[in-house]
């Protein structure tokens, strides 16, 4: 018997991954500097039945990122932890998070890998998995092979006896399907927002230790567009979900006193003092489960 070639195939739980595939799947996409897609392979038997994974101890992985993108439904949470943005990547509008004002450095993760914010965006707690279309256009499961997450004898198992996907990685699939959903309706609620011309570039300079900062290619919501919307306009806005997210967006932007806050302890701190360093959760929805209606 040959070796499937991609976990994408006939049971019930890969055939939930198959059903993304009708959804926006570029909405779920990160932006550039999120996660180098080169370094993601497909899971599979072939290469992974006899292998196991181990869960991130830190978010050292995340700390050049200083963007992470989020779905509408994270935008309660995330409002009061981050200044939110809107991006446009190949012609689409998507809501991002700000983790920093320079390239390469995020702010929210100290050299110890340890996470410094009050939330963390889901698309980081999936990692080192992540949902990509293949050449084929099916949407699959994907590890990140330069993780140093994959080995022989520790850690979790990718695949049963029976070839089925393990208990924990089904918990993964779990999660970046409700993602995945959310990203779908997050795009949808943007481009309203983008129809009505809502959307200005970001006017608010940041204030680094080495003096102000005006980032590029990032937009916020026009608060004046918004309260001049026609009766019909606003209630289009309402229907689609992206009223909720442009006044969440127009409240985050006072947690830039935040990124100047760790940009300043981070000059002040040459080096981290030393402290016990506590694994990651378990990938799970128990601690702030979202749905979708």
């Amino acid at each position: 018997m040959g070796h499937r070639p991609a976990w994408s195939g006939q049971r019930v739980q890969r055939n939930a991954l198959r059903l993304t595939a009708f959804m926006s799947v570029r909405a779920f996409i990160p932006t550039k500097d999120t996660f180098d897609m080169s370094t993601y392979v497909p899971l599979s038997t072939k290469f992974h039945a006899a292998k196991r994974w181990k869960r991130p101890t830190s978010y050292g992985f995340a700390q050049k990122d200083v963007t992470a993108p989020i779905a509408s439904a994270e935008f309660p949470q995330a409002v009061g932890a981050f200044p939110i943005a809107f991006v446009v990547h190949e012609e689409m509008v998507s809501p991002v998070v700000l983790l920093g004002f320079e390239q390469g450095s995020n702010l929210f993760v100290d050299n110890a890998g340890h996470w410094l914010g009050v939330y963390t965006p889901l698309v980081l707690r999936a990692y080192p998995f992540k949902l990509a279309r293949a050449e084929n256009n099916q949407v699959v499961l994907c590890i990140d092979h330069d993780a140093g997450l994959i080995t022989d004898t520790e850690g979790e198992q990718f695949f049963d006896a029976e070839g089925n996907p393990s208990a924990a990685v089904k918990s993964v699939l779990d999660l970046l399907n409700h993602l995945q959903a959310g990203q779908a309706a997050t795009a949808i609620a943007c481009a309203t927002l983008a129809k009505h011309g809502l959307l200005k570039p970001w006017a608010l300079p940041f204030k680094s230790p080495s003096g102000p900062v005006k980032l590029g290619g990032i937009f916020q919501v026009d608060e004046q567009a918004l309260n001049q919307l026609a009766d019909a306009e606003f209630l289009e806005l309402r229907r689609t979900g992206a009223l909720p997210m442009a006044y969440c967006q127009l409240l985050s932007m006072m947690r830039v006193s935040e990124l100047e806050r760790l940009a300043e302890a981070r000059v002040r701190t040459l080096s981290q003092s030393a402290s016990p360093r506590a694994d990651l959760p378990p990938i799970s929805f128990a601690d702030d489960m979202f749905t979708y209606e």
